[in-house]
């Protein structure tokens, strides 16, 4: 097991970039829950503003790759939480600011 989490402060996406979920690799991304809500189908348009003060509040489990846009405002989300699958896009500065780190499982 790893466990990159942090409590006080954002989390590096860089390694979450790199991160392949497997049938023999459980990742579970450490998050305020804001990260994945309100998710675009295209990554078009305005993204949504950034957060100041953000704690973390939930794990949820990474289903598929997460990937940036080709202009980098943009990340491409995959998770599965709260009973079903949230896929989509969220605004790279929404989702830095809400991600706290992973905690990556091999069996």
């Amino acid at each position: 097991m790893e466990n990159s989490t942090n409590l006080v402060a954002s989390g590096d996406p860089q390694p979450l970039l790199a991160a392949l979920p497997t049938s023999d690799r459980e990742i579970a991304v450490f998050v305020n829950a804001s990260a994945i809500y309100d998710l675009k189908d295209h990554p078009t348009g305005a993204t949504p503003d950034s957060q100041f003060f953000v704690v973390p509040n939930h794990y949820v489990l990474m289903t598929g790759p997460f990937a940036l846009s080709d202009d980098g405002s943009w990340i491409e989300v995959d998770v599965w939480s709260w009973a079903r699958s949230y896929r989509g896009w969220q605004g790279s500065g929404r989702f830095g600011s809400n991600y706290f780190g992973m905690i990556t499982t091999i069996a």
